[in-house]
């Protein structure tokens, strides 16, 4: 038999009447069945249907809508169940568990849609706000905004006034009339603006975008949209706009073409020095620029080495817009985009035109005096050496003519410096004008100069003596007819000095002090004449070399041209530089260098080397200060005269230099020589003990050349000996050398003085030398003196 399912409003009634079935059964067994009848017709059943009808109404009907409700609901997400089988609370149990796995599976996903997004806001640095500004400038802020400001959410409340706090100070302005401007106009357009973060205090930018929203009355309410962060973006467009305005205002000439070659920008040098404006080349190829005077192989070699991926160096010639030729110095290198793949090429040039004309005016004026256009001093000696080394040991003659104006300096004070260099100038054209009219027949082309201010010379070549005495008498008479034609300077006279090549010098130097001689000896004859040199005039030729030399080292000393050249010394037992030995260098007015044997003599017999060695032993104390301030120690050996042994003011300035390294004095070497240091051991030994007191050491140079050299090295504190080189240069071939050399070691080794070899020229001397046991070794082959440290050697 089935079972029989009854709904719930039923089953309210069947729960309404049992109380009515207990009350029944109470009057059945208390009372007669016609009361009961009665009862029943007359209470219960009324009663019983009352309810009924109540309950139905009151809890069935809503729990019935309920039930549908809920049911829709659910099947939102998915066909609902049929429920109409069901009871009604059943079924709206079941229900509500359906509903509430929807929900849960609503949120579920709700979750993930947040979760991505966020990621993806993350991703673009980009966060989501909503400003109410109804609500006191509240603003609610996606987590990505927080991080864009450095805040921590649970510390940084986002109002208006708190997030303008962040924005930097100068651009809060910029910030202010945007807000401003979006509550005016409805609608917030694109803002950008730095801000200051709060956890790293960096400074980022932020683009800004905003939609308005009006309230019920069209007011603005609120503001709705996102802030990106374009900080990388700003860098690469600072870093472009920069690029792009070093390229325009670029002194070398750039262009870029597509790989086809086809030009596609030009900056503003590219228009200036060939001619053509950007709109006229963009398209076209370089080939515009073509002049015809490059090989083809050239270009094909270009080509060749830019399709490979390589950068081409090259020097071409261009020809500009109207037709003028210029040289450029072109790199070109091919532009590749992030796979790597070459989308174009860049070519920078330099227009050589300006540099060729300054360069040919700096060679120009470093042989040439830049007023009259002459040759200068250094002009006139390269050209006179030239032409010696081409007819040394030959046939050919010459004369070398020096010329002085007389008594310039009365013309210069009396008529003023403006007027003196005027008749300097006319002068040089005079004497210029007369040499190439009378040797116009001569073997050669003359050489003029002007020599000094007032001196003059040059060298014609093919004259003998009787023929250069009357060039030089022409040009004394011509001097001297100008200056009485002036009728303000009778006195500009001139005197002249000649030699002649061979018969007084083949050398230059011979040459050129030998006519100098001359021309002072026609000086001391009463001036305005000419003389030629004689044997009578070598004294006098010697003096005026010697007073010459004077005056150009203490020139040099004036100007602080005496500079240190720094001479690595090798320690043979690590193969690391050990010292530097600090070398005297005189730089001329010419910027050569001219070596201590040069200048050396001529400072001694004229008291001027104390000088010297005050001069390179400061210039070697700023070295050392300079290398400690770079963190490195560096020891220098400083060469002294033995004629500073006996200058008290010379011992007290060396006192005061080493106080300056207290702190390491060990770091300096006095190097002595040995002639010079037993001229007198007593006073050597004084000044050597009384210097070694303040930490400093001291070395005997050119050891092994006198008799008594062992003898020195008992009288004399000396830490170090340097071997002469006569002893070392031919060591690796000579046993006596070697065997000599061996017992200085020994010498110095068991009285504990370190050997220093000079003259190191070859890796075979260096073997020798380690196996006798030197300590240190300076030469050629270490390295060769230097103005700066040279502190890695190939040995």
């Amino acid at each position: 038999m089935s079972r029989v399912r009854l709904s719930y409003a039923s089953k309210v009634v069947l729960a309404a009447l049992v109380p009515c079935a207990a009350v029944l059964t109470v009057l059945l067994v208390t009372q007669d069945y016609e009361h009961v009848v009665i009862y029943i017709a007359a209470t219960v059943v009324p009663i019983g249907l009352a309810a009924t009808a109540a309950i139905r109404w009151l809890v069935a009907r809503p729990i019935a809508r309920l039930n549908r409700k809920t049911a829709a609901l659910a099947s939102i997400h998915e066909t609902a169940p049929d429920t109409s089988r069901l009871d009604g609370i059943a079924a709206l149990e079941m229900t509500f568990e359906r509903m509430s796995k929807a929900i849960r599976e609503r949120e579920t996903s709700m979750k993930r849609v947040i979760d991505l997004f966020e990621r993806a806001e993350r991703s673009a640095g980009m966060g989501s706000w909503k400003w109410d500004m109804s609500r006191d400038g509240e603003v609610e802020c996606s987590k990505e905004l927080y991080r864009l400001f450095g805040q921590d959410p649970g510390e940084f409340t986002p109002t208006y006034d708190n997030l303008l706090a962040c924005v930097h100070p100068d651009d809060r302005d910029t910030a202010i009339q945007a807000v401003e401007e979006a509550a005016r106009t409805g609608g917030l357009d694109i803002v950008e603006y730095r801000i200051v973060r709060k956890d790293d205090g960096a400074v980022r930018w932020l683009r800004w975008f905003g939609e308005m929203e009006n309230d019920e009355e069209g007011r603005p309410s609120s503001v709705v949209g996102t802030v990106l962060d374009i900080t990388e973006k700003k860098e690469i467009e600072d870093r472009y706009l920069m690029l792009a305005e070093a390229l325009e205002h670029s002194t070398s000439i750039v262009f870029l073409t597509d790989v086809k070659g086809n030009i596609r920008y030009a900056n503003r040098m590219f228009e200036k020095v060939t001619g053509y404006t950007v709109k006229e080349v963009l398209g076209k190829t370089p080939a515009v620029m073509k002049s015809g005077t490059i090989p083809d192989e050239v270009y094909k070699d270009m080509w060749s080495t830019l399709e490979s991926g390589g950068i081409w160096r090259g020097v071409i010639t261009n020809k500009s817009k109207e037709g003028r030729l210029f040289d450029v110095k072109a790199v070109i290198t091919p532009v590749v985009d992030d796979s790597g793949r070459v989308v174009g090429y860049m070519a920078v040039q330099e227009d050589l035109t300006q540099r060729q004309k300054a360069e040919r005016r700096e060679r120009f004026l470093a042989t040439h005096e830049k007023v009259s256009g002459l040759l200068n001093r250094r002009g006139l000696l390269e050209g006179l050496q030239d032409w010696v080394q081409r007819n040394r040991g030959g046939r050919g003659r010459g004369v070398l003519i020096l010329a002085d104006l007389d008594n310039f300096r009365v013309i210069n004070e009396g008529m003023g410096h403006s007027r003196g260099d005027e008749i300097l100038n006319e002068v040089a054209r005079k004497f210029e004008g007369i040499l190439r009219e009378l040797t116009a027949s001569a073997d050669g082309e003359p050489l003029v100069a002007r020599m000094y201010g007032d001196e003059y010379a040059a060298f014609v070549p093919g004259l003998d003596a009787e023929k250069a005495l009357e060039l030089s008498e022409a040009i004394r008479l011509g001097v001297e007819a100008y200056g009485s034609k002036t009728g303000h300077i009778e006195q500009c006279t001139i005197s002249l000095g000649v030699a002649l090549f061979p018969e007084h010098g083949t050398e230059v130097t011979d040459l050129v002090s030998r006519a100098d001689a001359a021309l002072f000896r026609a000086k001391e004859k009463g001036r305005n004449r000419v003389h030629m040199f004689s044997n009578e005039d070598r004294d006098i030729e010697d003096q005026r070399l010697r007073l010459r030399q004077r005056d150009n080292i203490v020139k040099a000393l004036d100007e602080d041209r005496f500079i240190p050249f720094f001479q690595p010394i090798l320690d043979l037992r690590n193969n690391k530089i050990h010292h530097f030995e600090a070398l005297a260098r005189m730089r001329d007015e010419q910027g050569e260098y001219q070596t201590p044997w040069m200048f050396i003599d001529t400072a001694e017999t004229f008291g001027l080397v104390g000088r010297i060695d005050r001069a390179i032993l400061e210039r070697t104390l700023d070295v050392l200060h300079g290398v400690r301030k770079k963190g490195k120690e560096a020891s220098f050996a400083v060469n002294l005269s033995g004629k500073d042994m006996a200058d008290v003011d010379f011992l007290a300035f060396i006192k005061d230099k080493v106080a300056c390294v207290l702190d390491s004095p060990g770091s300096l070497v006095f190097e002595l020589t040995e002639t010079q240091a037993v001229r007198d051991l007593d006073v050597a030994a004084a000044f050597m003990r009384d210097i070694k007191a303040k930490g400093c050491r001291f070395a005997l140079d050119d050891f092994g050349v006198g008799f008594a050299s062992f003898t020195y090295l008992k009288a004399l504190p000396v830490d170090m000996v340097k071997i002469d080189g006569s002893f070392v240069k031919s060591i690796d071939k000579d046993r006596a050398d070697r065997r000599f050399v061996k017992a200085m070691v020994e010498v110095c080794m068991g009285m504990g003085i370190e050997t220093v070899a000079e003259f190191v020229e070859n890796a075979d001397i260096l073997e020798v030398l380690k196996d006798i046991g030197v300590d240190y070794a300076q030469g050629y082959y270490v390295a060769r003196p230097a103005p700066e440290l040279v502190w890695n050697v190939a040995v």
